[in-house]
């Protein structure tokens, strides 16, 4: 039948990244292996690559996840050609995208730099005067981004007005936290 064929399970050591406990003929080094209790690696070329551990979350270059998928560049080095260029690709022939949700639609990020060492972030936050019920999904909330932990310098509302350096834009485009109107579309800091 070319398979084996088992009514228990299959009893293997735990193994490590350079000698996995389940390997493919002739290739020693790259295989399934467990890493501690309840974890589950995957080595190749005798180096740990992928780990999923007791609570779900996936490592992929790091063996220790700080969120349910933590991807890890060791060293960025000199990138010459398309290949190896980013940490996250996804690609498709057609649409496609990435969904970041968070839980009861209150906040979503996506951080530039360590979460302890911020040097940026784009933030969805909920506004609930301004929420709008589209089936089970809440619409509605604001952009923010900003440059450093705390220090926002612009902001999308869910009407559409942006503010740059203002965080509660009162025309289309509001440059500052001044109320001097031109055209009713453009506001600009009176304080400058």
């Amino acid at each position: 039948t070319d398979c084996w064929t088992f009514n228990q399970g299959l009893n293997l050591t735990a193994g490590t990244a350079g000698a996995p406990a389940l390997v493919f003929n002739g290739d020693v080094n790259s295989g399934l292996f467990q890493p501690g209790a309840d974890s589950l690696a995957i080595a190749t070329a005798g180096a740990q690559r992928i780990t999923v551990d007791s609570s779900g979350r996936v490592g992929i270059g790091t063996s220790t996840s700080d969120g349910t998928l933590h991807v890890h560049t060791a060293s960025a080095g000199t990138v010459t050609a398309w290949a190896n260029a980013d940490d996250l690709i996804i690609e498709n022939n057609n649409n496609t995208g990435i969904s970041i949700l968070a839980a009861d639609n209150k906040q979503a990020n996506i951080i530039f730099g360590s979460p302890t060492d911020n040097i940026g972030s784009i933030i969805r936050w909920q506004q609930s005067t301004n929420e709008l019920q589209v089936g089970t999904h809440q619409t509605g909330g604001f952009l923010t981004f900003k440059t450093a932990i705390g220090s926002e310098r612009m902001r999308i509302e869910n009407s559409g007005k942006v503010g740059i350096g203002a965080s509660n834009p009162q025309e289309l485009l509001q440059v500052g936290a001044g109320f001097a109107s031109v055209n009713g579309a453009l506001l600009i800091s009176a304080d400058t």
